[in-house]
This record gives C-alpha cells, sequence and structure tokens, in this order.
C-alpha cells in the first residue's frame, strides 16, 4: 500500500452471505436458500471476524479502511435487513470507520417512492468510535 495521502483502502463485504444473498437471482455462486434471518451466535461471530480482520489491517497499514459496499438483497424481509445493517454497521463504527451501503438499481433497494424505508436510517446512521 502506497504511503500516500490520497489513497483509501476499501472493503466490499457481504458476509454472512447465507442471509445477504437469499432472493438474488444474479449471485455469481448460484442460489442461495431462502427463509434464513440474522442474528444467530454464527452471525455474529462473521461479524467478529471480519472486524478482526479489518483491525489487523489497520494496525499492520497504519490506516483506516472505508467500507465501500455491504448490503441484504432487498427480497429479504425488512426487519432481518435492518437487523443486519445495524449489526454491520456498528462493527464498522466500533474500529472508527465510515461506511456506505449498496442500493443502487440490482435490488438492494433501501428507499421507495415515499422516501426511506422504516427503520432503515436509524440501522445505518452511527457515530465512529
Amino acid at each position: 500500500m502506497p504511503a500516500d495521502p490520497y489513497v483509501v483502502p476499501t472493503v466490499h463485504t457481504y458476509e454472512p452471505n447465507s442471509f445477504t444473498f437469499q432472493y438474488d437471482p444474479y449471485y455469481s455462486k448460484g442460489p442461495v436458500p431462502t427463509g434464513t434471518s440474522f442474528g444467530s451466535d454464527a452471525d455474529f461471530a462473521v461479524l467478529a471476524r471480519q472486524r478482526d480482520r479489518i483491525a489487523t489491517f489497520m494496525r499492520e497499514t497504519g490506516t483506516v479502511p472505508f467500507v465501500g459496499e455491504f448490503g441484504a438483497y432487498q427480497d429479504i424481509p425488512l426487519a432481518q435487513r435492518i437487523n443486519y445493517l445495524d449489526a454491520a454497521t456498528s462493527s464498522f463504527a466500533s474500529l472508527g470507520i465510515g461506511s456506505c451501503v449498496w442500493a443502487y438499481t440490482s435490488g438492494f433497494t433501501l428507499r421507495d417512492d415515499a422516501g426511506w424505508l422504516p427503520g432503515i436510517v436509524g440501522s445505518l446512521a452511527k457515530p465512529l468510535d
């Protein structure tokens, strides 16, 4: 990694894939079984391992990355998506890392014509530690 103040490393993550890519017809590894909820000990362990890898990277490089892409497919029940977004955003924020959820036109919708989907803003807006 170059010692350049204008270079910011970025992380793109959709872990745990078994949750985030349910219903996504474009997932490159094929169909993911549907009906999976987020919030098990295993789910939080995946986020903790991810946070630990990022923290190690930060220590080793002396840089703070930006999470430039994460999210969960829109057909997953909204309450479950909010649980995931809240947990992932909180994990990143605990390291002082800003994040950006993917919500372009590919099925990761966060808004509709009436505005933000209920609960989305609160799940994403976290103070950085």
